[in-house]
């Protein structure tokens, strides 16, 4: 309990500051991202898959988005194609989630694990990801930042990079499959935020995510 007050602080506190994830961004991105609520982008890489840079507006704050995306065990409710979540192994700003993957026809499932890791500071909450466990994928790694933005709501930016291992799987196919996790996030924060119940089950798995004590 001590750990979430003094992190509801630093949320607060971290409104003092220039945003962090805006820097990113010109003026007319800035108005763009307003206007919409979402801006993606797609950067080429050495490997002929690209990686997704996206910034987003949530209408809620970065303590509800920030328990939501830490609930390993629910992401199956919005992520598309993912069959099954659950959290496997969780420590002291760590969690290890296995998923469930459908994968297009003729091929069945993929199972593996992601490994996540959490930052948290006066300015801004951070969680990475890196592939564990696998079959056939051969990379998955990215983070995602949140901060408080105006109006009682947060800015999140979120960075992905997959590497299906599969032949069938085509750059344009991986691009709307990261576009889309990334909406689907978007779209579950801003469902979530209004519905209690959930939301106070995100914040029991987020509460023990942080607790020194494990």
């Amino acid at each position: 309990m001590k750990f979430w007050v003094s992190l509801s602080l630093l949320f607060i506190y971290s409104n003092l500051f220039a945003s962090q994830i805006l820097k990113d961004l010109n003026e007319a991105e800035v108005k763009s991202l307003k206007e919409k609520g979402i801006l993606i982008y797609f950067k080429p890489t050495q490997s002929k898959y690209n990686q997704i840079v996206s910034y987003g507006i949530l209408p809620t704050s970065a303590q509800n988005a920030a328990a939501i995306f830490a609930n390993g065990n629910r992401q199956n409710e919005y992520v598309p194609n993912l069959i099954n979540s659950k959290i496997n192994h969780l420590s002291f700003m760590k969690t290890e989630v296995l998923l469930e993957l459908e994968l297009p026809f003729p091929l069945d499932t993929e199972t593996f694990s992601l490994l996540y890791q959490y930052e948290i500071s006066e300015n801004l909450f951070k969680g990475s990801w890196k592939l564990g466990e696998h079959q056939r994928m051969k990379f998955f790694e990215g983070y995602a930042i949140l901060e408080k933005f105006e109006n009682d709501q947060s800015i999140f930016k979120y960075v992905n990079f997959i590497d299906p291992g599969i032949t069938l799987a085509t750059k344009d196919k991986v691009n709307q499959d990261m576009k889309n996790m990334v909406i689907a996030y978007r779209n579950e924060v801003i469902k979530t935020s209004k519905n209690q119940e959930k939301l106070k089950k995100d914040f029991a798995i987020y509460n023990k995510n942080t607790n020194e004590k494990l």
